[in-house]
């Protein structure tokens, strides 16, 4: 058994890396200042020449008061700078992309949305496959922001996305931590009724069973798939319409461990509960096999299960055509 395999959390517990890294637009409108106030030199001079012509009959000794006021009142109002412009209210029309987080702000969404209009809205929740932890550059090459682009073109519109994806999750931390995933994914959905889901969650329960015995890995699966009908029944409940959920059948992380096996028994549950709820599952496990040593690292670094560029490019088309 390798080092990676009986301590799960060297190869499950990464960076996070969450969101994409689309080009920002800036709508700011232009600066316009405020109509020059009614105290500026200029009003308060047209004032005296409008007077012009009605001070003859007043006293000379009156007309100097008069005028000496006039001219103390401008000296007033240029002695400071001019009120400072006004802007008209900015309405955020940007892509919001937030700073990289760490494990321990794991429960920091990232949230990318626009205000403006009403984009079709995609939701990726999930473990360290959904923040696209392996890919060269996460926030293009993870199966989130490719599928999100298939997406695209398919609609032949903009799909907002909202990646809530956390490294090292697991059915138990998703739906128990503080302000957890399903939390969040719940706010979400109230938001963006009927949006679209993906979810991978799953290989890191099956990692933490790495040195156990073939009674508690029973028992794990068992607590597995009683995890993942709750997260599913609350997902699916969330809005009106309900949300259109597709789950990752998961492939083979360690080729040659006790995974060949509890990796399939782990999709039978992904694929019974996925069917009892009403979702949808994405077959990474026939997607990746016979291809594992191309589409995961596993091959060449035992300490990382995680999927190539070309292995999330696989993921997303699983996800893509089981949508």
């Amino acid at each position: 058994m390798s080092e990676a395999l009986s301590n799960p959390r060297l190869v499950t517990v990464l960076p996070i890396v969450e969101g994409d890294n689309r080009e920002n637009t800036d709508n700011r409108a232009q600066a316009q200042r405020d109509p020059t106030p009614l105290a500026h030199p200029q009003h308060l001079a047209y004032a005296a020449l409008a007077l012009h012509g009605k001070l003859a009959s007043v006293p000379p000794s009156i007309v100097r008061i008069f005028v000496a006021a006039v001219l103390l009142l401008s000296l007033a109002s240029c002695t400071g700078e001019d009120p400072p412009p006004t802007y008209p209210e900015k309405k955020d029309t940007e892509v919001k992309e937030p700073p990289l987080t760490s494990p321990e702000e794991k429960n920091s969404p990232s949230v990318f949305f626009e205000e403006e209009g009403s984009p079709f809205t995609y939701i990726s929740l999930g473990d360290s496959l959904a923040v696209g932890v392996g890919a060269s550059d996460p926030r293009k090459r993870g199966y989130t922001p490719l599928y999100r682009d298939l997406l695209e073109r398919e609609m032949g519109r903009e799909v907002r996305l909202i990646a809530l994806g956390v490294s090292g999750e697991t059915t138990e931390s998703f739906v128990n931590d503080p302000n957890s995933q399903l939390t969040r994914a719940e706010r979400a959905l109230k938001d963006n009724p009927g949006a679209v889901i993906t979810l991978s969650l799953g290989a890191n329960d099956l990692l933490a069973e790495a040195g156990s015995t073939a009674a508690e890995r029973e028992e794990a699966l068992a607590q597995y798939a009683q995890n993942l009908d709750h997260i599913l029944k609350t997902l699916k409940n969330a809005s009106t319409p309900r949300p259109q959920i597709t789950m990752l059948a998961l492939y083979n992380p360690a080729p040659g461990s006790f995974t060949d096996e509890w990796a399939g028994r782990l999709n039978a549950q992904v694929r019974a509960v996925a069917e009892e709820n009403g979702a949808s599952v994405a077959a990474g496990d026939e997607a990746f096999r016979g291809r594992e040593a191309e589409y995961a690292h596993y091959a060449r670094d035992p300490y990382d299960i995680h999927p190539t560029d070309e292995g999330y490019e696989a993921l997303a088309r699983a996800f893509f055509e089981a949508s």
